[in-house]
C-alpha cells in the first residue's frame, strides 16, 4: 500500500483511529468475520474514506486567484489627455526623456486617441499578484466587481512616470504585465496594461477587452481601487 501522502507515524495514527471506532460490543463471530474477510473490510473502509474526502473538499473554500501585495497612494490627477501622454518617445528624446515608452498596441492607440479623462481625486490603489492563469472575469469578480476595480489611464501613467526609465518601484519591471481596468467614454471596460522590457529599455502599453478569451499568466500584477 502506497503511503506517499502520510508518514509512518501518521498512518499508524489513522489506523488506530479506525480501530478505536469499531464498536466494543461486537460478538466473537463479528470479530472473526472482520478478521477473516479482509477484502470486504478494506473496501468498506476505503469507501468511507473516499466519502470523507469528498465532503472535506466540498467544504474547503476555493483557492484565491489573487495574492495581496500592497497598497499605493496616488495624488489627485487633473484632466488627463490620454492621447497626448500615451505616445512613443521620439528617438532623439530617449536619452533625456523622463518617461520612455517604446511601443503602443493598436487597441491602446485607438482607445487613447482623443480621449480626455476628467479630474480624479487622490486615491489608494490595491496591488494584487495573480497566483494562477485566468481570464479577466474571475479576476474582476475576486477584486470586488467592475465598479470597485476601475482605475484610469491617468493613474496608470502616473505610476509609469514614477518608474519612467525602468527604476524599481510598485510596477513590475521584469517584463510581466501590470494591469489596470479602465472605463472608456462609451462605458466599455478594458484591461490596459504596461510592461517594462529591460532588453529594449522602454515601456510598452497594451489594451484588451475584458471579454478576451486568452488568459493572464500567474505572476502578473493587477491594480485596482
Amino acid at each position: 500500500m502506497s503511503r506517499n501522502a502520510l508518514s509512518n507515524e501518521q498512518f499508524r495514527e489513522l489506523t488506530s483511529q479506525v480501530v478505536h471506532g469499531i464498536p466494543t460490543d461486537l460478538s466473537v463471530e463479528d470479530y472473526d468475520y472482520l478478521t477473516t474477510h479482509g477484502k470486504e473490510r478494506d473496501a468498506a473502509i476505503a469507501e468511507t474514506l473516499r466519502s470523507l474526502r469528498t465532503q472535506n473538499s466540498q467544504s474547503q473554500p476555493a483557492p484565491k486567484l489573487l495574492q495581496s501585495v500592497t497598497t499605493i497612494s496616488l495624488p489627485a490627477i487633473s484632466s488627463f489627455d490620454v492621447g497626448a501622454h500615451i505616445v512613443a518617445t521620439p528617438d532623439k528624446e530617449r536619452k533625456s526623456a523622463e518617461v520612455l515608452i517604446g511601443w503602443i498596441g493598436d487597441n491602446a492607440k485607438r482607445l487613447a486617441k482623443g480621449f480626455v479623462e476628467p479630474e480624479v481625486a487622490e486615491a489608494t490603489l490595491r496591488v494584487h499578484r495573480l497566483t494562477k492563469a485566468s481570464v479577466d472575469g474571475p479576476i474582476i469578480a475576486e477584486l470586488g466587481g467592475e465598479e470597485v476595480v476601475l482605475t484610469t489611464w491617468g493613474q496608470m501613467y502616473e505610476m509609469i512616470r514614477q518608474q519612467g526609465r525602468g527604476q524599481q518601484g510598485f510596477l513590475l519591471t521584469n517584463g510581466y504585465a501590470n494591469v489596470f481596468y479602465v472605463r472608456q467614454a462609451n462605458g466599455e471596460v478594458w484591461a490596459v496594461s504596461c510592461c517594462w522590457y529591460a532588453s529594449f529599455g522602454y515601456w510598452s502599453v497594451y489594451a484588451n477587452p475584458i471579454t478576451d478569451p486568452s488568459t493572464w499568466s500567474a505572476g502578473r500584477q493587477f491594480l485596482s481601487r
